[in-house]
């Protein structure tokens, strides 16, 4: 399947200047590291269980073009180094949980913080 976006279409998508930002990724097994830019995400989620309880907390994802990091794992880390549209994330460490390609070009990385 071919991507419907250009890989300079993508780039724009995640360009630091808007709403992208700018991660140093590090491989959990050592290695180098790489500075690339993606989508930082991190909505609220709330989970009802069959208790009559709610779980609410946040569910961080961080969007990239697939070919950046083309060997992404899981216990994989990114630290949050440029976010000019909310400098609050400019320090902030998460693992790699979940890594999900959708095959047109795009990956999409579920992240948990580190505390």
């Amino acid at each position: 399947m071919c991507p419907v976006e250009s890989a300079a279409d993508r780039a724009n998508l995640a360009h630091p200047d808007d709403w992208g930002v700018v991660a140093i990724y590090t491989p959990a097994g050592g290695g180098p590291t790489s500075s690339v830019a993606g989508n930082l995400f991190d909505e609220f989620d709330e989970v009802d269980t069959a208790a009559f309880v709610s779980v609410e907390g946040s569910r961080p994802r961080f969007e990239l073009a697939s070919s950046l990091v083309p060997l992404l794992a899981h216990g994989d880390t990114l630290l949050i180094t440029r976010a000019d549209y909310n400098p609050a994330l400019v320090g902030k460490e998460y693992i790699i949980r979940s890594v999900q390609p959708d095959h047109t070009g795009h990956t999409k990385l579920v992240l948990e913080e580190v505390a």
